[in-house]
Protein backbone atom coordinates (compact mmCIF):
# COMPACT_ATOMS: atom_id res chain seq x y z
CA UNK A 1 0.00 0.00 0.00
CA UNK A 2 1.51 3.76 -1.06
CA UNK A 3 1.82 6.11 2.12
CA UNK A 4 0.78 9.61 1.23
CA UNK A 5 2.59 12.08 3.38
CA UNK A 6 1.43 15.30 4.73
CA UNK A 7 2.98 18.56 5.65
CA UNK A 8 2.93 16.92 9.83
CA UNK A 9 4.01 13.69 8.92
CA UNK A 10 7.57 13.76 10.39
CA UNK A 11 10.20 10.81 10.81
CA UNK A 12 13.48 11.43 12.67
CA UNK A 13 16.32 10.07 10.00
CA UNK A 14 19.10 11.34 8.25
CA UNK A 15 18.12 12.95 4.93
CA UNK A 16 14.95 15.30 4.44
CA UNK A 17 12.87 15.85 1.55
CA UNK A 18 11.18 19.14 0.80
CA UNK A 19 7.87 18.33 -2.02
CA UNK A 20 7.32 22.26 -3.07
CA UNK A 21 5.87 21.12 -6.17
CA UNK A 22 5.86 18.35 -8.21
CA UNK A 23 3.50 16.42 -6.21
CA UNK A 24 0.17 14.99 -6.91
CA UNK A 25 0.48 16.83 -10.08
CA UNK A 26 1.88 17.66 -13.13
CA UNK A 27 3.53 21.17 -13.17
CA UNK A 28 6.01 23.26 -11.16
CA UNK A 29 8.44 20.61 -9.88
CA UNK A 30 10.83 21.44 -6.91
CA UNK A 31 12.02 19.15 -4.54
CA UNK A 32 14.18 19.89 -2.06
CA UNK A 33 16.62 17.97 -0.29
CA UNK A 34 18.57 18.36 3.11
CA UNK A 35 21.07 16.81 5.27
CA UNK A 36 23.16 17.94 7.83
CA UNK A 37 23.78 21.77 7.40
CA UNK A 38 23.25 21.37 3.73
CA UNK A 39 19.81 22.53 1.30
CA UNK A 40 19.64 21.40 -2.31
CA UNK A 41 16.83 22.31 -4.95
CA UNK A 42 16.31 19.99 -8.05
CA UNK A 43 14.09 21.87 -10.38
CA UNK A 44 11.98 24.62 -10.38
CA UNK A 45 9.13 25.13 -12.32
CA UNK A 46 5.74 27.23 -12.97
CA UNK A 47 2.39 25.60 -13.75
CA UNK A 48 0.70 26.76 -16.41
CA UNK A 49 -3.41 27.26 -15.94
CA UNK A 50 -6.56 28.76 -17.56
CA UNK A 51 -6.30 31.13 -14.97
CA UNK A 52 -2.31 31.86 -15.02
CA UNK A 53 0.78 30.18 -13.80
CA UNK A 54 1.03 28.45 -10.31
CA UNK A 55 4.49 28.95 -8.72
CA UNK A 56 6.05 26.60 -5.98
CA UNK A 57 7.00 27.50 -2.51
CA UNK A 58 10.91 28.22 -1.81
CA UNK A 59 12.86 27.06 1.01
CA UNK A 60 14.08 29.96 3.74
CA UNK A 61 18.11 28.84 2.26
CA UNK A 62 19.79 27.37 -0.33
CA UNK A 63 23.39 26.07 -1.05
CA UNK A 64 22.84 24.87 -4.20
CA UNK A 65 20.55 24.30 -7.50
CA UNK A 66 20.16 21.49 -9.68
CA UNK A 67 17.82 21.95 -13.07
CA UNK A 68 17.25 17.89 -14.48
CA UNK A 69 16.62 19.98 -18.38
CA UNK A 70 15.10 22.55 -19.54
CA UNK A 71 10.99 22.53 -19.82
CA UNK A 72 9.05 25.16 -18.28
CA UNK A 73 7.41 23.00 -15.50
CA UNK A 74 11.09 22.17 -14.02
CA UNK A 75 13.15 25.54 -15.31
CA UNK A 76 10.18 28.28 -14.96
CA UNK A 77 10.90 29.93 -11.77
CA UNK A 78 15.08 29.71 -12.11
CA UNK A 79 15.87 33.46 -12.27
CA UNK A 80 13.55 34.11 -9.14
CA UNK A 81 15.08 31.46 -7.41
CA UNK A 82 18.62 32.28 -8.38
CA UNK A 83 17.78 36.50 -7.67
CA UNK A 84 16.70 35.60 -4.38
CA UNK A 85 19.37 33.15 -3.39
CA UNK A 86 22.41 33.51 -5.21
CA UNK A 87 23.77 30.27 -5.28
CA UNK A 88 25.32 27.62 -7.82
CA UNK A 89 22.98 26.39 -10.87
CA UNK A 90 23.80 23.24 -12.12
CA UNK A 91 23.02 21.23 -15.27
CA UNK A 92 23.94 20.72 -18.70
CA UNK A 93 24.63 23.35 -21.09
CA UNK A 94 22.56 23.33 -23.63
CA UNK A 95 19.70 23.14 -21.16
CA UNK A 96 20.40 26.21 -19.61
CA UNK A 97 21.07 27.19 -22.85
CA UNK A 98 17.13 25.96 -24.03
CA UNK A 99 16.37 27.44 -20.66
CA UNK A 100 17.02 30.59 -21.04
CA UNK A 101 14.69 31.00 -24.73
CA UNK A 102 11.89 29.54 -23.27
CA UNK A 103 11.67 31.49 -19.90
CA UNK A 104 11.96 34.86 -22.34
CA UNK A 105 9.19 33.82 -24.42
CA UNK A 106 7.06 32.84 -21.08
CA UNK A 107 7.61 36.29 -19.83
CA UNK A 108 6.87 38.00 -22.96
CA UNK A 109 3.20 35.69 -22.91
CA UNK A 110 2.88 36.66 -19.07
CA UNK A 111 3.15 40.54 -20.19
CA UNK A 112 1.12 40.39 -23.34
CA UNK A 113 -1.81 38.89 -21.14
CA UNK A 114 -1.67 41.88 -18.50
CA UNK A 115 -0.28 39.58 -15.86
CA UNK A 116 2.57 40.17 -13.21
CA UNK A 117 5.67 38.30 -13.95
CA UNK A 118 7.87 36.82 -11.30
CA UNK A 119 10.44 38.30 -12.82
CA UNK A 120 12.16 40.39 -15.55
CA UNK A 121 14.82 39.90 -18.54
CA UNK A 122 17.48 41.32 -16.30
CA UNK A 123 16.64 38.63 -13.89
CA UNK A 124 17.68 35.89 -16.55
CA UNK A 125 20.08 37.76 -17.37
CA UNK A 126 21.36 37.72 -13.75
CA UNK A 127 20.45 33.96 -12.99
CA UNK A 128 23.24 33.09 -16.30
CA UNK A 129 25.91 34.44 -14.09
CA UNK A 130 25.44 31.22 -11.40
CA UNK A 131 25.42 28.78 -14.15
CA UNK A 132 27.74 25.78 -13.66
CA UNK A 133 27.65 23.60 -17.23
CA UNK A 134 28.28 20.37 -16.62
CA UNK A 135 28.67 17.16 -18.53
CA UNK A 136 26.92 13.21 -18.06
CA UNK A 137 28.64 11.70 -15.35
CA UNK A 138 30.69 14.55 -14.15
CA UNK A 139 31.43 14.35 -10.76
CA UNK A 140 30.34 16.79 -7.88
CA UNK A 141 31.15 17.38 -5.02
CA UNK A 142 29.31 19.54 -2.74
CA UNK A 143 30.80 18.95 0.83
CA UNK A 144 32.96 16.29 2.16
CA UNK A 145 29.10 14.13 2.48
CA UNK A 146 27.27 14.98 -0.52
CA UNK A 147 28.16 13.99 -4.33
CA UNK A 148 25.85 14.01 -7.37
CA UNK A 149 26.55 13.38 -10.86
CA UNK A 150 23.81 13.94 -13.82
CA UNK A 151 23.00 11.04 -16.49
CA UNK A 152 21.46 10.95 -19.47
CA UNK A 153 17.18 10.58 -18.87
CA UNK A 154 16.52 10.27 -22.60
CA UNK A 155 13.60 13.07 -22.46
CA UNK A 156 14.63 16.02 -24.49
CA UNK A 157 18.16 16.85 -25.64
CA UNK A 158 20.75 17.58 -22.28
CA UNK A 159 17.85 15.97 -19.95
CA UNK A 160 19.63 14.58 -16.74
CA UNK A 161 18.89 12.16 -13.82
CA UNK A 162 20.05 13.38 -10.53
CA UNK A 163 22.23 11.02 -8.56
CA UNK A 164 23.11 11.94 -5.17
CA UNK A 165 25.39 10.16 -2.95
CA UNK A 166 24.75 11.42 0.74
CA UNK A 167 27.52 10.03 3.56
CA UNK A 168 26.59 10.33 7.32
CA UNK A 169 28.16 8.45 9.97
CA UNK A 170 30.00 6.48 7.80
CA UNK A 171 26.95 5.32 5.90
CA UNK A 172 26.23 6.27 1.96
CA UNK A 173 22.63 6.58 0.37
CA UNK A 174 22.43 6.76 -2.85
CA UNK A 175 19.43 9.08 -4.25
CA UNK A 176 18.19 8.88 -7.62
CA UNK A 177 15.70 11.79 -8.73
CA UNK A 178 14.80 10.78 -12.70
CA UNK A 179 13.22 14.36 -13.80
CA UNK A 180 11.36 13.26 -16.66
CA UNK A 181 12.91 9.91 -18.39
CA UNK A 182 12.22 7.82 -21.16
CA UNK A 183 14.47 4.85 -21.49
CA UNK A 184 13.52 3.71 -24.71
CA UNK A 185 15.34 4.92 -28.00
CA UNK A 186 13.64 7.56 -30.04
CA UNK A 187 14.99 8.58 -33.56
CA UNK A 188 16.11 11.94 -31.87
CA UNK A 189 17.81 10.70 -28.82
CA UNK A 190 19.34 7.72 -27.03
CA UNK A 191 17.69 5.79 -23.96
CA UNK A 192 18.60 6.58 -20.50
CA UNK A 193 20.36 4.25 -18.53
CA UNK A 194 19.31 3.86 -14.85
CA UNK A 195 21.34 3.49 -11.75
CA UNK A 196 20.89 1.71 -9.04
CA UNK A 197 19.91 4.02 -5.51
CA UNK A 198 19.09 3.03 -2.35
CA UNK A 199 16.12 6.18 -2.91
CA UNK A 200 14.54 6.68 -6.03
CA UNK A 201 12.22 10.12 -6.61
CA UNK A 202 10.45 8.68 -9.71
CA UNK A 203 8.36 10.86 -12.38
CA UNK A 204 4.44 9.07 -12.74
CA UNK A 205 2.89 11.11 -15.65
CA UNK A 206 2.01 8.25 -17.28
CA UNK A 207 2.18 5.78 -14.14
CA UNK A 208 -1.38 4.60 -15.05
CA UNK A 209 -1.32 4.30 -19.15
CA UNK A 210 0.62 1.90 -21.59
CA UNK A 211 2.13 3.95 -24.98
CA UNK A 212 1.82 1.82 -28.26
CA UNK A 213 4.51 0.83 -30.08
CA UNK A 214 6.67 3.57 -31.01
CA UNK A 215 6.78 2.30 -34.97
CA UNK A 216 3.49 1.84 -35.29
CA UNK A 217 2.87 5.31 -34.47
CA UNK A 218 5.32 6.55 -36.93
CA UNK A 219 3.73 4.37 -39.46
CA UNK A 220 0.30 5.87 -38.60
CA UNK A 221 1.67 9.11 -39.11
CA UNK A 222 3.34 8.36 -42.23
CA UNK A 223 0.17 6.92 -43.82
CA UNK A 224 -2.53 9.47 -42.21
CA UNK A 225 -0.12 12.52 -44.22
CA UNK A 226 0.56 10.33 -47.17
CA UNK A 227 -3.53 10.31 -47.43
CA UNK A 228 -3.92 13.80 -46.55
CA UNK A 229 -1.80 14.91 -49.60
CA UNK A 230 -2.91 12.70 -51.69
CA UNK A 231 -6.30 14.09 -51.72
CA UNK A 232 -5.04 17.17 -52.00
CA UNK A 233 -4.91 18.68 -48.72
CA UNK A 234 -2.50 19.98 -46.04
CA UNK A 235 -0.89 17.83 -43.31
CA UNK A 236 -1.23 20.03 -40.64
CA UNK A 237 1.45 18.71 -37.84
CA UNK A 238 1.02 20.29 -34.42
CA UNK A 239 4.18 19.57 -32.23
CA UNK A 240 5.81 20.66 -29.53
CA UNK A 241 8.79 22.57 -29.83
CA UNK A 242 11.46 20.79 -28.05
CA UNK A 243 12.63 17.62 -28.91
CA UNK A 244 9.17 16.66 -30.60
CA UNK A 245 9.69 19.07 -33.66
CA UNK A 246 12.78 17.42 -34.31
CA UNK A 247 11.76 13.95 -34.02
CA UNK A 248 8.62 14.94 -36.30
CA UNK A 249 11.16 15.83 -38.90
CA UNK A 250 13.54 12.70 -38.72
CA UNK A 251 10.13 10.55 -39.53
CA UNK A 252 8.77 12.88 -42.51
CA UNK A 253 12.14 13.48 -44.08
CA UNK A 254 11.43 10.69 -46.49
CA UNK A 255 7.95 11.22 -47.79
CA UNK A 256 8.89 13.65 -50.92
CA UNK A 257 6.78 16.46 -50.10
CA UNK A 258 7.72 20.49 -48.92
CA UNK A 259 7.99 20.45 -45.23
CA UNK A 260 7.13 24.13 -43.74
CA UNK A 261 8.21 24.69 -39.84
CA UNK A 262 7.12 27.29 -38.32
CA UNK A 263 7.10 28.70 -34.45
CA UNK A 264 9.79 28.63 -32.25
CA UNK A 265 10.80 24.81 -33.31
CA UNK A 266 12.95 26.13 -36.13
CA UNK A 267 15.06 28.12 -33.85
CA UNK A 268 15.31 25.27 -31.25
CA UNK A 269 16.48 22.92 -34.13
CA UNK A 270 19.48 25.40 -35.04
CA UNK A 271 20.05 25.64 -31.42
CA UNK A 272 20.51 21.53 -31.03
CA UNK A 273 22.39 21.45 -34.07
CA UNK A 274 25.29 22.98 -32.21
CA UNK A 275 25.18 20.57 -29.51
CA UNK A 276 25.88 17.37 -31.65
CA UNK A 277 26.94 15.31 -28.50
CA UNK A 278 22.84 14.76 -27.03
CA UNK A 279 22.05 13.82 -30.74
CA UNK A 280 21.62 9.86 -31.12
CA UNK A 281 22.23 10.89 -35.35
CA UNK A 282 23.32 14.43 -35.78
CA UNK A 283 23.83 13.46 -39.52
CA UNK A 284 20.14 12.27 -39.72
CA UNK A 285 18.94 15.34 -38.36
CA UNK A 286 20.98 17.55 -40.55
CA UNK A 287 20.00 16.06 -43.81
CA UNK A 288 16.35 15.97 -42.76
CA UNK A 289 16.48 20.03 -42.28
CA UNK A 290 18.27 20.43 -45.44
CA UNK A 291 15.00 20.64 -47.80
CA UNK A 292 12.78 22.16 -44.52
CA UNK A 293 10.99 25.42 -45.76
CA UNK A 294 11.66 27.83 -42.65
CA UNK A 295 8.54 29.64 -41.57
CA UNK A 296 9.54 33.80 -41.04
CA UNK A 297 6.39 35.79 -42.09
CA UNK A 298 2.54 35.88 -43.13
CA UNK A 299 3.51 35.46 -46.85
CA UNK A 300 5.06 32.08 -46.34
CA UNK A 301 2.42 30.76 -44.41
CA UNK A 302 0.05 32.06 -47.06
CA UNK A 303 2.13 29.72 -49.74
CA UNK A 304 2.13 26.60 -47.22
CA UNK A 305 -1.46 26.40 -47.64
CA UNK A 306 -1.54 27.39 -51.30
CA UNK A 307 -0.50 23.62 -52.37
CA UNK A 308 -0.34 19.93 -50.64
CA UNK A 309 2.15 20.30 -48.00
CA UNK A 310 3.00 19.13 -44.62
CA UNK A 311 3.08 21.86 -41.92
CA UNK A 312 5.04 21.62 -38.53
CA UNK A 313 3.67 23.97 -36.22
CA UNK A 314 3.64 25.09 -32.47
CA UNK A 315 2.03 25.03 -30.34
CA UNK A 316 1.75 21.31 -29.63
CA UNK A 317 -1.61 22.17 -27.84
CA UNK A 318 -3.15 24.66 -29.75
CA UNK A 319 -3.07 27.39 -26.68
CA UNK A 320 -0.98 29.24 -29.39
CA UNK A 321 1.51 30.34 -32.23
CA UNK A 322 1.52 30.40 -35.67
CA UNK A 323 -0.93 26.82 -35.94
CA UNK A 324 -4.00 28.67 -35.00
CA UNK A 325 -3.60 30.36 -38.49
CA UNK A 326 -3.07 26.90 -40.52
CA UNK A 327 -6.22 25.95 -38.37
CA UNK A 328 -8.31 29.38 -39.36
CA UNK A 329 -6.65 29.34 -42.82
CA UNK A 330 -8.11 25.99 -43.42
CA UNK A 331 -11.16 26.05 -41.36
CA UNK A 332 -14.19 24.08 -43.45
CA UNK A 333 -11.36 22.02 -45.84
CA UNK A 334 -12.67 18.30 -44.96
CA UNK A 335 -9.77 17.38 -47.11
CA UNK A 336 -6.97 18.91 -44.62
CA UNK A 337 -5.96 17.01 -41.66
CA UNK A 338 -4.56 17.91 -38.12
CA UNK A 339 -2.17 16.12 -36.27
CA UNK A 340 -2.30 15.81 -32.61
CA UNK A 341 1.00 14.05 -31.48
CA UNK A 342 1.52 14.79 -27.69
CA UNK A 343 -0.64 14.84 -24.57
CA UNK A 344 -3.17 17.35 -24.33
CA UNK A 345 -3.81 18.72 -21.02
CA UNK A 346 -7.64 19.31 -20.01
CA UNK A 347 -8.70 22.93 -20.89
CA UNK A 348 -6.70 23.24 -23.54
CA UNK A 349 -7.51 23.87 -27.66
CA UNK A 350 -6.01 20.58 -28.24
CA UNK A 351 -7.92 19.10 -25.97
CA UNK A 352 -11.18 20.83 -26.49
CA UNK A 353 -10.65 19.73 -30.59
CA UNK A 354 -10.15 16.11 -29.43
CA UNK A 355 -13.60 16.13 -27.29
CA UNK A 356 -15.87 18.21 -29.26
CA UNK A 357 -14.30 19.22 -32.43
CA UNK A 358 -13.57 23.17 -31.92
CA UNK A 359 -10.90 25.69 -30.04
CA UNK A 360 -11.38 28.73 -28.88
CA UNK A 361 -9.29 31.67 -30.65
CA UNK A 362 -6.52 32.33 -27.78
CA UNK A 363 -7.15 36.65 -28.66
CA UNK A 364 -10.86 37.29 -29.16
CA UNK A 365 -12.40 34.04 -27.69
CA UNK A 366 -14.44 33.06 -30.38
CA UNK A 367 -15.27 29.52 -31.13
CA UNK A 368 -13.86 28.14 -34.34
CA UNK A 369 -15.14 24.81 -35.85
CA UNK A 370 -12.35 23.82 -37.34
CA UNK A 371 -13.70 21.02 -39.70
CA UNK A 372 -10.73 19.05 -40.51
CA UNK A 373 -10.24 15.70 -39.80
CA UNK A 374 -8.69 15.03 -36.28
CA UNK A 375 -5.73 12.46 -35.68
CA UNK A 376 -3.86 12.08 -31.97
CA UNK A 377 -0.59 10.03 -32.02
CA UNK A 378 1.16 9.22 -28.94
CA UNK A 379 4.92 10.37 -29.53
CA UNK A 380 5.87 10.85 -25.75
CA UNK A 381 9.06 11.50 -24.49
CA UNK A 382 7.81 10.02 -21.16
CA UNK A 383 7.98 6.63 -20.13
CA UNK A 384 4.76 4.51 -20.04
CA UNK A 385 3.43 2.41 -17.35
CA UNK A 386 5.68 -0.59 -18.72
CA UNK A 387 8.56 1.15 -18.83
CA UNK A 388 8.21 2.98 -15.24
CA UNK A 389 8.30 -0.44 -13.83
CA UNK A 390 10.84 -1.97 -15.33
CA UNK A 391 12.63 1.25 -14.32
CA UNK A 392 11.74 0.79 -10.92
CA UNK A 393 13.05 -3.06 -11.06
CA UNK A 394 16.22 -1.92 -12.13
CA UNK A 395 17.16 0.38 -9.79
CA UNK A 396 16.34 -1.63 -7.30
CA UNK A 397 15.29 1.00 -4.45
CA UNK A 398 14.14 0.70 -1.18
CA UNK A 399 12.33 3.59 -0.82
CA UNK A 400 10.21 5.05 -3.95
CA UNK A 401 8.39 8.72 -3.69
CA UNK A 402 6.29 9.00 -6.62
CA UNK A 403 6.52 12.33 -8.38
CA UNK A 404 4.85 14.25 -11.74
CA UNK A 405 1.77 12.53 -12.42
CA UNK A 406 -1.68 13.10 -11.66
CA UNK A 407 -3.07 11.62 -8.48
CA UNK A 408 -4.74 8.52 -10.47
CA UNK A 409 -1.57 8.13 -12.10
CA UNK A 410 0.04 8.21 -9.31
CA UNK A 411 -2.15 6.03 -7.04
CA UNK A 412 -2.34 3.47 -10.30
CA UNK A 413 1.32 3.29 -10.48
CA UNK A 414 1.78 2.66 -6.64
CA UNK A 415 -0.02 -0.54 -6.37
CA UNK A 416 2.82 -1.46 -8.44
CA UNK A 417 5.40 0.13 -6.40
CA UNK A 418 4.42 -0.83 -3.01
CA UNK A 419 4.48 -4.21 -3.99
CA UNK A 420 8.82 -4.15 -4.90
CA UNK A 421 9.83 -1.14 -2.13
CA UNK A 422 8.39 0.67 0.45
CA UNK A 423 6.22 3.43 -1.87
CA UNK A 424 5.04 7.25 -1.16
CA UNK A 425 2.71 9.61 -2.72
CA UNK A 426 3.87 12.90 -1.39
CA UNK A 427 1.50 15.68 -0.61
CA UNK A 428 2.33 19.10 -2.25
CA UNK A 429 4.18 20.81 0.65
CA UNK A 430 4.75 17.78 2.65
CA UNK A 431 8.03 16.89 4.19
CA UNK A 432 9.33 13.13 5.51
CA UNK A 433 12.88 12.54 6.75
CA UNK A 434 14.34 9.14 5.84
Amino acid sequence: MCISLSINHTLVFKIRFVFYGGAREVGRSCIGLESGESSILMDCGIKLTPEGPEYPNLPDRLDCFILSHAHLDHCGMVPTLYKRFLCPLYSTDISFDISHILQRDSLKITLSEGLAPEYDYDDIDLAALGENPLGYKQRVELNENISFKLIDAGHIPGSAMVLLEVEEEGETKRVLYTGDVKTSDTRLLKAAQVPKADILLCESTYGDRFHPDRAEMENSLLEGVESTLGRGGNAVVASFALGRTQELLLILKDLGYPVYLDGMGGDLTKLMLQYPRYLRDVKALKKAVEDVIWVEHNGMRKQAVKEPSIIVSTAGMLTGGPIIYYLKKLQGDARSTIFLTGYQVEETNGRLLMDKGFIVDPRSGRRIDIGLDVRYLDFSAHDGRRQLEQLVKDVDPGKCFLLHGDPASCESFGEFTSQVCESFIPELNSAVEV
